[in-house]
């Protein structure tokens, strides 16, 4: 990085804390605050100077640390059930691979090293294994690996392509979909690979989004009927009982996730915007019933929402004025807070679990040393 005088480098903090003060004076124009004391630390990925690299928020305000920073780009970051890791993807290799760090950003280190592309790791709830997305048997599938590293086993293949994995919350059990014959399907499959059952084989619509329900009975995801309408939709999770929970006819429904205690489904809808081409942040009653737009705004498009793990807060993007911001709000849309700023591109949030746990304590925090490239390719 480049060294710049004094006097340049108070002119771009002058600069810096101006262009704060203006997004903060906006947010407030739009009942937004610019803190969230009660949110957790939340993982994200950042387009910004450097490139795309992933940061963690601070709950208590100030600069986010960023944790990679490294060539080529790092994206998907995920905790460990523990929160004391981080899986991502980094492309410092030349193409994308599984990486491990430490919850501050030290110790990044490889669990794959192979000239397939490998991507969207997924922590088993033990902590014990990770799922990821693969091309390494040619088209992109399901693989399992220990989260160590070690050798990665094909978990179901199929015909076609598989993407969005998810694992069931006892672990014993993984969601994803199959794509084959321009129609993607839900599949569900043992941890070891026996009993593939497509939960979605008699219907003609294709599927994205798996989530499954916390008591691991039933999914939710997203059913397209053309290009401009689609609908939340949960089955059991032996494939009986699917319930269309939007029914809609003239919008689209889709990233649903369902909250902590199961008994609300948080999802983006159209359905607010004037010319249905904008989503918002909505959350509904796991039933279906009274949707609400906790985001408020319909005229700035949302995504990636996601739950804090006491059901309380949402996660997620707002896309105004040629950036994204990520942002938090009350389950009931109350009290919607400014969680990052600036001209970027703030994607994916990600918060942490506390299961119990204290809190991680950001405020001490320094960035990690900057690491090195990893060399050779091959196994596993």
């Amino acid at each position: 990085m480049r060294a710049f005088g004094p006097a340049r480098a108070h002119a771009g903090t002058a600069l810096r804390r101006f262009a704060e003060a203006v997004a903060a004076a906006l947010l407030l124009a739009h009942g937004l605050s610019a803190a969230a004391p009660d949110a957790a630390p939340f993982l994200f990925t950042s387009i910004r100077n450097d490139g795309m690299q992933i940061f963690l928020g601070r709950p208590e305000g100030g600069e986010p640390l960023q944790l990679t920073r490294t060539a080529g780009g790092n994206d998907h970051p995920r905790w460990s059930p523990d929160a004391r890791q981080v899986a991502f993807v980094s492309y410092r290799d030349g193409n994308p691979e599984i990486y491990l760090m430490e919850a501050d950003g030290s110790n990044q280190r490889p669990l794959t090293r192979h000239p397939a592309l490998d991507a969207g790791p997924a922590w088993s709830p033990d902590g014990r294994r990770i799922a990821f997305i693969s091309t390494r048997s040619k088209l992109p599938q399901v693989w399992v690996m220990n989260a160590d590293g070690g050798e990665p086993r094909a978990l179901a293949p199929t015909p076609g392509e598989q993407a969005g994995v998810q694992w069931s919350p006892d672990g014993t059990r993984l969601a994803f979909l199959a794509v084959s014959n321009r129609k993607a399907d839900v599949m569900v499959v043992q941890v070891d690979g026996s009993r593939l059952i497509n939960l979605t084989a008699a219907s003609k619509p294709s599927n994205s989004g798996v989530s499954w329900s916390p008591d691991g009975k039933r999914l939710v995801f997203t059913r397209f009927m053309g290009d401009t309408v689609s609908d939340i939709v949960t089955v059991a999770a032996d494939g009986d009982d699917l319930v269309n929970l939007t029914n809609s006819k003239s919008f689209l429904n889709t990233q649903a996730h369902w909250s902590p205690d199961g008994r609300r489904i948080a999802f983006l809808s159209t359905r607010d915007h004037p010319e249905g081409t904008r989503a918002n942040l909505f959350v509904m009653n796991a039933d279906g019933s009274q949707p609400r737009n906790v985001a408020g705004e319909p005229e700035i498009e949302n995504m990636g929402p996601a739950w804090s793990d006491d059901g309380r807060r949402l996660f997620y993007v707002a896309v105004p004025w040629g950036s994204s911001q990520i942002l938090s709000v009350r389950s009931d849309g109350s009290d919607r807070q400014l969680l990052s700023r600036g001209k970027a591109f703030d994607l994916d949030p990600q918060p942490h679990f506390l299961r119990g746990r204290a809190p991680l304590q950001t405020a001490a925090l320094q960035p990690p040393t900057e690491p090195t490239s990893t060399q050779a390719k091959g196994k596993p």
